[in-house]
């Protein structure tokens, strides 16, 4: 069994979770192996979640759960990669040649307290322009499972 980290400073309160849920505010080109900036920010209970950096740091540690979802413009397609410290954890594709194009992907891991977790362009593999929807359709979201 991993330890669990079952209490972490939020205010005044003790937080036992964390869960977080980042939208695309605005369309976005992407840079090659530049990482995602979710900027809208819903949901961030325990605060993990960092807009400006476009990083998850975990703050407790656990079986996390995350799950991206991408809406491509016309003739527009892209291939990122959900990160974990540096190491590719999963590959996702969205695009269409005529319409928008979607893609979504989801993992489940192991992470410790600090442990950080993002969604970069994998390389050269996305159209150059406005690629990403920012018309909310576009998320990155996570939770703590156990």
């Amino acid at each position: 069994m991993f330890p669990v980290d079952s209490s972490l400073s939020y205010g005044n309160d003790m937080c036992t979770n964390a869960a977080f849920y980042a939208v695309l505010t605005k369309a976005q080109s992407l840079e090659d192996n530049a990482i995602i900036k979710f900027d809208g920010v819903r949901t961030n209970i325990g605060e993990g979640y960092h807009w400006d950096s476009g990083l998850f740091r975990a703050p407790l540690s656990g079986c996390y759960v995350f799950n991206v979802s991408l809406v491509t413009n016309p003739e527009k397609v892209c291939e990122v990669q959900l990160m974990k410290n540096g190491e590719q954890w999963m590959k996702l594709y969205a695009g269409c040649l005529k319409y928008f194009g979607t893609g979504t992907n989801m993992a489940v891991m192991q992470l410790a307290k600090g442990d950080e977790v993002w969604i970069q362009a994998h390389g050269k593999y996305h159209s150059k322009g406005v690629v990403l929807d920012g018309s909310l359709f576009c998320s990155f979201s996570g939770f703590l499972q156990s």
